[in-house]
């Protein structure tokens, strides 16, 4: 049995998930990592929000060749980023409507959970920082219209726990009529948000952190 003692310097990696609406930069967070360090696993329809930005990237049309991607990551890679959840869902509903009738929609739906679970699972094994995007949607809840992950009953709450922070990535105008980008990371302000950090590294993340990926994730392992 090989014992180690976590400190400071073993500051180990950060699992997350950036949640947003379609359009508001999510795919543009895989940048503000270092450009010859981070892979981004694609399954949306193209990359021309990142077109000429030099990032390395891998395209999978199938559940298997994510799978592969994500299980065999080539070792120049500290970063991965993989765009997004929502769209993994969906490629699974279209695998596996062909092999289960309307009359099995109850086992069907159970094998797309257990598929999309293994694959973030998969993911969570790597020793690198690594991250979903998903899209959110807007729910009734009772007289409140809130947001919250793209999938319908108790997935929401299943994913998020799957996650050690979830971020809430939101767009607004600031007093002087500028767009600005902002993590919200406190579940008191998004039911979307989850923040789970080591108490030993006495680190304050704050309710609203600035949209860099990269910044808050050294901050969330104690490097600045």
């Amino acid at each position: 049995m090989d014992i180690k003692t976590l400190d400071s310097k073993d500051n180990g990696r950060v699992f997350g998930l950036i949640a947003g609406s379609p359009g508001v930069g999510k795919t543009t967070q895989a940048t503000t990592f270092p450009q010859k360090e981070t892979l981004i696993i694609s399954l949306e329809d193209g990359m021309l929000s990142l077109a000429g930005s030099g990032y390395a990237y891998a395209e999978c049309d199938s559940y298997k060749d994510l799978l592969d991607a994500v299980t065999d990551v080539p070792k120049w890679v500290k970063y991965l980023y993989i765009d997004s959840l929502t769209e993994v869902y969906d490629l699974l509903k279209k695998e596996l409507d062909s092999k289960f009738t309307s009359s099995q929609n109850f086992g069907k739906h159970e094998q797309m959970d257990l598929m999309l679970f293994h694959l973030i699972r998969q993911a969570r094994k790597l020793s690198i920082d690594t991250f979903f995007t998903c899209h959110v949607k807007r729910i009734k809840d009772g007289l409140d219209v809130i947001d919250d992950l793209a999938f319908d009953g108790k997935m929401p709450e299943m994913v998020k726990k799957q996650f050690d922070m979830v971020l809430h990535l939101q767009a607004d105008v600031d007093d002087e009529g500028n767009n600005e980008r902002f993590f919200i990371t406190s579940p008191e302000l998004s039911k979307i948000a989850k923040k789970r950090v080591s108490p030993w590294l006495n680190i304050e993340v704050k309710d609203k952190e600035e949209a860099n990926l990269y910044k808050l994730t050294n901050k969330l392992k104690g490097l600045n």
